[in-house]
């Protein structure tokens, strides 16, 4: 009986050690043993192909995360196409907008300067005949003057030179006069190019004459008109340093208070421009100073 349950116990470890021998692949082979009492609790091969199984699994995992990043890119190009276009629209919008203010702007510019450079040609034109009429003007000779009681000897010329009959040159002054009275018919007739250059020359031609301050006045006006700002101040400011009491020095404080502050000088402005207030308070200009001080320096 011991001698049986020795070989016993021999042939069960014989088998459990040929067991660990095949290994895995031994007890995969055993799954496909049917168990008569029971189920088996190991699953058949057979029934879940193992290799085709999880490469299904596999494929369906990465077919899924390539689905799922090609959506979430074509959203976030979507959100960001959109993003752009309602900036796009945002900005357009705004220049619009900037555009019609600029426009209004310059339309306001245009037709205050050109109200501003009609009153000026309509008062220098006024002061202009006026002065022309009390230069030219003779007294009418009386009528007794004109009767005589006796006839006049007349007696034989002599022969004159068709040379001595040319008319005398004109003196410095009336050819400055003359000069200047062209440059300022260009003004008039807003050939302000021209105008300018003419102006500039006369200045430089005639510097002692008596019409130099008027010339000063209209090349900064035309020079202020062709947005050449620093020539503009120069030239205000030599009639208004050389010519202290000459009729367009109030004129011109109030224009180079409008340069100054286009220049950016806002300190300059102010105090020329209150200056026209406080030292010419009579004349025209004075109001347009007001005017712009309120507006744009208070």
């Amino acid at each position: 009986m011991r001698n049986t349950t020795i070989n016993s116990t021999d042939q069960l470890a014989r088998f459990l050690l040929i067991l660990l021998l095949l290994g895995p692949s031994y007890m995969f082979a055993l799954g496909q043993i049917e168990v008569v009492e029971a189920e088996s609790t190991i699953v058949p091969a057979e029934q879940y192909p193992r290799d085709g199984y999880f490469d299904a699994l596999s494929d369906q995992q990465s077919n899924t995360q390539i689905f799922d990043d090609t959506t979430s890119a074509a959203v976030s190009s979507a959100a960001s196409d959109a993003d752009i276009l309602l900036q796009l629209q945002s900005l357009q919008a705004e220049l619009r907008q900037l555009r019609g203010l600029v426009e209004e702007q310059r339309h306001a510019i245009e037709m205050l300067d050109r109200k501003l450079i009609d009153d000026y040609l309509d008062l220098d034109h006024r002061l202009s005949v006026v002065n022309q009429s009390q230069v030219e003007a003779k007294p009418a000779p009386d009528k007794e003057e004109l009767s005589f009681s006796f006839v006049p000897l007349v007696t034989a010329q002599p022969a004159v030179n068709e040379l001595d009959q040319a008319e005398p040159s004109l003196s410095i002054e009336e050819e400055a006069k003359k000069a200047y009275l062209e440059s300022y018919q260009l003004v008039k007739d807003r050939e302000f190019e021209r105008a300018q250059a003419s102006m500039a020359g006369f200045i430089k031609r005639y510097p002692s004459s008596s019409y130099i301050p008027n010339a000063y006045f209209w090349l900064g006006e035309l020079q202020y008109l062709a947005m050449e700002l620093p020539l503009s101040r120069d030239s205000f400011l030599s009639l208004i340093e050389q010519y202290p009491q000459h009729k367009k020095v109030a004129e011109a404080k109030f224009k180079l208070g409008k340069v100054y502050h286009q220049l950016g000088q806002s300190a300059k402005a102010k105090s020329t421009l209150e200056s026209v207030l406080s030292d010419h308070a009579e004349s025209t200009a004075a109001n347009p100073a007001r005017e712009y001080l309120n507006s744009n320096l208070r």
